[in-house]
């Protein structure tokens, strides 16, 4: 299921109790964020590095699941060519 806010924006799902983002994988990282994909239907993620709780690998290839801290709302976004 998709959940979406007012504004058609895709909300990001959490799994298990670590608050957790599964199947990322690593494309960019900012002074403030960094940036994730996922496969499915090449959408990003901007997840502000204070957020994430134990880090993250700078692999472009690997997928991953990262610990966020909560409260926060993330959005999933249209990638822009």
């Amino acid at each position: 299921m998709v959940m979406e806010n007012n504004n058609d924006e895709e909300i990001v799902e959490f799994s298990g109790l670590d608050n957790c983002i599964e199947d990322l994988y690593f494309e960019l990282e900012t002074e403030r964020a960094i940036m994730f994909g996922r496969q499915k239907d090449d959408k990003i993620l901007f997840v502000p590095k204070t957020a994430i709780k134990g880090g993250w690998k700078k692999d472009k290839v690997l997928h991953q699941t990262i610990k966020v801290r909560f409260p926060i709302t993330l959005f999933w976004k249209e990638r822009k060519f």
